[in-house]
């Protein structure tokens, strides 16, 4: 037992430790690296440190009339899981996305007023048309205020398809708007961030009070876009001051989250609400266990390697991407299970419970269907897509290379999410992707920069924040 705990300790010291080195040897880029960094760092969150700090502590968690034993009762499955998820995600993260050369060739970026503002006038009415439809049917704070499934099985088809479409796309368009509007120049310029405030506003209303990781989302991809736009400068104060500004106000919002769980809906908005009560972010039910991404894994590993991985069988509710609009019905009754997700299969399987939800993490329903092969398999999809995404921001090739490196950043760093979610999960989003390219709010000018990143200045023009050559290095 004091192996395995020194263990567990030992991965934990040192993931932490090389997230804090990350941060300090590319501090000096920090724009070009921040959503990689950010996202390695969120990895040691939930597979080093507060599976540790639950090996301390147990917050007596019952999930659906579950009361399962304290993690210091599994610590050898901890530190197994824990040991994998160092050598076959961890590391290859790291030298995948550092030690790769990469050398991207850019183009000079333009706004396009047309395409500006019909982006901006459609952003501005679509968050307007999304403030109603939480009003209208009551889902304001819908965590805690109504069964939710039900009532979007009732609602009216272009009601649902606003509020579902906004959540999920809202920090993409936002993004888009902010690049917008940070290009632009002269009236469209006013238009387009008048857009920005307004769909950062009904987002934000809505995750206020409903979801402490859409807040976290939103405040992060709104400084990575910031600081991707700044490209290569060297770090000031104020960059330091505006980041650690953005951690408070991060923390803040999450603790109104919890204060709406813990005291309830109460027919009206409350001052009790925005008052810090004691409890922090993690001042709910579920405590900081909510980001231990080890403890499934973990519970999973003796069924795992008894009867062999799930091969895939934990993601079945694939097929209703698509058969959602060919059995409308069948749909319906699959989402009034409460077991549409990959982890419900496999806590089934391999553990006999019957839950509709416990913490997890991306690498959940990787490891229940591959084993070690799904850890390393992750890793390289992640690799390629937060790669991407860097090399994109900093020279984009064209218009249309831009506007995808915001979509697959904003998907791709939400380590909360299951696998099954990074893989398909974005097909919900298709409507605002192909809406946004077909306007063609950039567009390419002449010139082009080679391997220089770019940095939008007040013009309407990308311009080489400075003159030496680099990649992702």
């Amino acid at each position: 037992m004091d192996a395995w705990w020194a263990v567990s300790h030992g991965v934990a010291g040192l993931m932490t430790a090389a997230a804090g080195g990350l941060w300090l040897w590319k501090w000096r880029s920090i724009g070009r690296h921040f959503f990689f960094l950010f996202f390695f760092s969120l990895t040691v969150a939930y597979l080093d440190v507060f599976p540790v700090l639950s090996l301390h502590e147990y917050a007596e968690t019952a999930l659906v009339g579950l009361r399962v034993g304290p993690p210091a009762e599994i610590v050898q499955d901890y530190a197994i899981v824990q040991f994998y998820c160092l050598c076959f995600f961890q590391l290859p993260l790291v030298l995948g996305y550092f030690g790769l050369g990469l050398r991207p060739r850019g183009r000079r970026i333009v706004s396009n007023p047309g395409g500006s503002r019909a982006i901006a006038i459609a952003s501005i009415v679509f968050s307007l048309l999304f403030l109603w439809v939480l009003l209208s049917e009551g889902l304001l704070m819908a965590r805690v205020s109504v069964d939710l499934t039900p009532v979007l099985i009732e609602m009216p088809f272009f009601k649902f398809f606003v509020y579902r479409l906004f959540q999920e796309s809202g920090v993409f368009l936002i993004g888009v708007l902010f690049f917008l509007a940070h290009f632009s120049a002269g009236p469209a310029r006013q238009l387009v961030w008048a857009a920005w405030v307004t769909t950062v506003g009904a987002y934000g209303i809505w995750a206020v009070f409903n979801s402490r990781w859409s807040l976290l989302l939103l405040v992060v991809c709104s400084l990575g876009f910031w600081l991707a736009a700044r490209g290569d400068k060297m770090p000031s104060p104020r960059v330091f001051a505006r980041m650690a500004s953005c951690v408070v106000l991060g923390a803040y919002l999450a603790t109104i989250v919890v204060n709406v769980r813990r005291i309830g809906f109460e027919d009206r908005l409350s001052w009790r609400y925005f008052v810090p009560q004691g409890l922090g972010a993690f001042g709910d039910e579920q405590s900081y266990m909510r980001l231990n991404g080890i403890d499934l894994m973990a519970r999973l590993l003796p069924g795992i390697e008894r009867e062999g991985p799930a091969l895939g069988a934990a993601w079945g509710s694939v097929g209703w991407y698509l058969r959602r609009f060919t059995d409308p019905k069948g749909f319906d009754e699959f989402r009034l299970s409460r077991k549409t997700t990959a982890k419900t299969y496999l806590m089934a399987r391999y553990l006999g419970w019957d839950l509709t939800d416990y913490f997890s993490c991306t690498l959940t329903d990787l490891f229940g269907n591959f084993h070690v092969f799904g850890l390393l398999g992750g890793a390289v999809l992640l690799v390629m897509l937060l790669r991407f995404s860097a090399s994109r921001f900093m020279a984009p090739r064209d218009g249309a290379a831009l506007v995808l490196a915001v979509f697959v950043i904003v998907h791709a760093i939400v380590f909360d999410q299951e696998a099954v979610g990074l893989l398909f999960g974005w097909t919900k989003q298709l409507p605002i992707l192909f809406a946004v390219l077909a306007l063609r709010p950039f567009r390419v000018a002449a010139g082009r920069t080679r391997g220089r990143g770019a940095m939008a200045s007040r013009t309407v023009v990308f311009v080489a924040p400075s003159g030496q050559p680099g990649g992702l290095g």
